[in-house]
């Protein structure tokens, strides 16, 4: 409405025929602005619900990030987050780290990529020793990139915090 002062163009017009008239000026009237802005809201109003009602829009917890950054690094069955994790859900956060006898059973990669979501949970647990070469640095990004969105090493002290 408001580029080139009100003044149409060749491509202009081809791509709009409502709100011209014909000496190639925009023709604007309080009322049509009106129901312009009224049309406006009523879209972002049916945005905005399909929005809250569409769970993939919506925002996560940081516990829910958590489990889906946890689904998305391990695919064993020994492996369940609620397994390894102390959860407050109420707080969102995790407030103690959980050690299974079926850990026991996890391959020496599984081991390490634990340890490094133990370590940067707590940093006195130590992590695994590994070579380079013996991981999915992919892995290794996603599960550093994931955590640190969600503050994830913060997590430790805002649950000594009470």
């Amino acid at each position: 409405m408001i580029h080139n002062a009100g003044k149409t163009n060749n491509g202009f017009n081809k791509k709009i025929h409502f709100y011209k008239n014909h000496s190639s000026n925009l023709f604007f009237s309080k009322d049509l602005i009106e129901n312009f802005i009224n049309d406006y809201l009523k879209l972002f109003d049916i945005l905005r619900d399909k929005i809250i009602k569409n769970t993939e829009f919506k925002q996560k917890t940081r516990i829910e990030q958590l489990r889906q950054l946890w689904s998305d690094c391990f695919d064993s069955p020994i492996l369940v987050f609620d397994d390894y994790w102390e959860i407050d859900e109420d707080r969102d956060l995790i407030i103690d780290v959980k050690y299974p006898d079926c850990e026991r059973g996890l391959s020496s990669g599984e081991k390490v990529y634990l340890s490094i979501w133990r370590h940067q949970y707590y940093d006195a647990i130590k992590t695994e020793e590994f070579l380079i070469c013996s991981v999915d640095v992919k892995i290794i990004y996603k599960i550093y990139k994931g955590l640190s969105d969600v503050k994830f090493y913060y997590m430790y002290q805002q649950s000594r915090d009470l």
